[in-house]
């Protein structure tokens, strides 16, 4: 589902990169890949990555998602993300953040309520794949 439709959820394709498990082999973005994964996605192992999404200002991997099979990455509020899938109750989307709900055993506080910004993603293509891999956890 998320390989396939990675590239929807980005607003504009200048502003920020998709790449997909089959992208690894390439040595410039599997540097990205281990940029994102010393950056904001710390809890993720490298063979667990998906797909993510480069946001960074210098395309170099260091801001943006990072997809698993079991959960995303991401930086929220100073605070390095990872949310599993099968904790996700429900994802709600507000005027300009997809708000995620639930009881995140890897968060500080486990009854935040981190969220994503809608600066470069497409907020509803992003919700409506999440919620369909959150039907399976």
């Amino acid at each position: 589902i998320l390989c396939d439709r990675v590239k929807s959820f980005v607003k504009s394709p200048d502003s920020c990169k998709t790449y997909t498990r089959l992208d690894f082999y390439d040595d410039s973005i599997d540097k990205k890949l281990r940029n994102a994964l010393h950056s904001y996605a710390k809890r993720v192992q490298k063979d667990d990555a998906v797909a993510f999404i480069d946001t960074s200002l210098f395309s170099n991997g260091k801001d943006g998602i990072l997809f698993t099979a079991n959960g995303i990455s991401f930086d929220y509020a100073f605070e390095k993300v990872y949310l599993l899938y099968k904790e996700i109750d429900y994802i709600e989307q507000k005027k300009h953040d997809l708000v995620f709900h639930g009881f995140f055993s890897n968060m500080k506080d486990p009854n935040s309520l981190p969220s994503i910004s809608d600066i470069y993603f497409k907020l509803s293509e992003l919700k409506t794949c999440l919620d369909e891999i959150c039907l399976h956890f």
